[in-house]
């Protein structure tokens, strides 16, 4: 994991150009941030803590992102409908409240998501950015690097 805290314009920069397409910001437990503001960029947010299951993790997508109603919820239709999101200027960004719960109860479907996100950022890169950032209060933090970095993520740090 990078130890010097990027800005958020940095990471979506360089997840476009190859570089991991995950990070992390630490955040006040209480007011969560407000979400990120970038030019011409599209940003959803969902709790993790809707998101525990296969199932729950593609409605609360699903509801964040908008799909279309006959998004079928499952890994290819999944795929699918991520790298076919409404069009924007510059790029798109998922921010992940509560994200140690995130997929919690299976930690094969967790690695598929990491691996999928760095799927996404190659298919809208460098035209277009993509990323997710994980909102994690100093409390979640540890759980939160120990989970998506056992499911593969290379975790970026945000300032």
């Amino acid at each position: 994991m990078s130890t010097a805290p990027v800005t958020l314009d940095d990471f979506l920069t360089a997840a476009a150009d190859g570089g991991p397409a995950i990070a992390l910001k630490v955040v006040d437990a209480r007011t969560r941030v407000p979400s990120a503001d970038l030019d011409g960029v599209l940003v959803r947010r969902l709790d993790a803590r809707e998101a525990r299951t296969l199932p729950s993790f593609y409605r609360a997508v699903a509801k964040a992102w908008d799909f279309p109603k006959h998004f079928g919820a499952n890994k290819d239709a999944f795929d699918d409908a991520m790298t076919d999101l409404p069009d924007a200027e510059r790029g798109y960004l998922t921010e992940i409240t509560h994200p140690a719960a995130l997929l919690e109860r299976d930690a094969d479907d967790l690695e598929w998501f990491t691996g999928s996100v760095e799927f996404y950022a190659g298919e809208y890169g460098p035209g277009r950015q993509f990323g997710v950032v994980l909102l994690a209060a100093e409390d979640e933090v540890a759980a939160t690097r120990t989970a998506w970095t056992a499911a593969g993520a290379e975790l970026v740090v945000v300032e």
